[in-house]
């Protein structure tokens, strides 16, 4: 075994454990997760050491991956801000306080390589 297959393994599964946390996440706040944003320090199309690891997660998952400009502070602040009521949902909230550098959609072939192995992880 190579170290490059270790290395992808390895972020597969966790990729596939990350997916477990979907339902859950889906149930607690009523709403679907058509689209995850995950923080990124580089530039969409830029040479990314993650661009790799972002492609994975957006397939095994399924939905689309937003890369976020990494303003870790300012995100925290969408909570408070939504109890303050200054923004009327979540979504305009992320809009106005948190900026993206673009959009990783799933590899098709990807996905549909992952697919029955998600499937199978899920129920277990």
């Amino acid at each position: 075994m190579t170290r490059g297959r270790l290395v992808r393994g390895i972020a597969t599964a966790i990729a596939l454990s990350e997916y477990t946390y979907f339902p859950l996440l889906e149930e607690h706040f009523g709403r679907d997760l058509d689209r995850i944003r995950l923080v990124s320090g580089g530039e969409l199309g830029s040479d990314d050491p993650f661009s790799w690891w972002n492609t994975l997660r957006a397939s095994v998952w399924d939905r689309e991956v937003v890369k976020m400009e990494p303003r870790t502070t300012v995100g925290a602040l969408v909570p408070a801000a939504l109890a303050a009521s200054v923004y009327a949902d979540v979504d305009e909230a992320s809009d106005r306080l948190l900026r993206s550098h673009g959009q990783v959609p799933p590899d098709e072939h990807l996905r549909d390589a992952y697919a029955p192995a998600k499937d199978e992880f899920a129920d277990e």
